[in-house]
């Protein structure tokens, strides 16, 4: 498979074949697992990787003409989606900026409640008794 973000391509498994996508921005959360949409039942699934990507190859010339199909299936799919969905995590390599390096700091106000205006006293030890 090549690397493109989204991979078209047919998964073969007898009596249960269909045309697919992968995403692969879309992660499952499990090394083990892998997100397909898989167009005959018009839903992304979750599959076993070990057992579907030996059953996956790539779309024919003469199955080209299913991309825009798949990609609108793919699309429509994604509200309908039956799984959490975790956020990618985004780690720079060592060296590059992370994406927020330049950004504003975020400010966050907390109001501590139950302590009075004279009581500075919060049980933290500084080290300088």
């Amino acid at each position: 498979m090549k690397k493109r973000k989204f991979w078209y391509g047919f998964l073969e498994a007898g009596s249960k074949s269909s045309p697919v996508v992968i995403d692969r921005n879309m992660e499952t959360g499990d090394k083990n697992t892998v997100f397909i949409y898989n167009h005959n039942k018009g839903e992304i699934l979750k599959y076993v990787r070990e057992l579907a990507e030996p059953k996956l190859r790539e779309l024919t010339a003469q199955e080209k003409e299913l991309e825009a199909p798949l990609k609108k299936g793919f699309k429509n799919s994604l509200n309908t989606i039956k799984y959490k969905v975790p956020k990618a995590l985004v780690i720079p390599e060592k060296g590059t900026p992370s994406p927020k390096e330049d950004a504003v700091p975020e400010v966050i106000e907390l109001e501590i409640k139950g302590l009075d205006d004279d009581d500075t006293d919060i049980g933290w030890d500084d080290g300088d008794d």
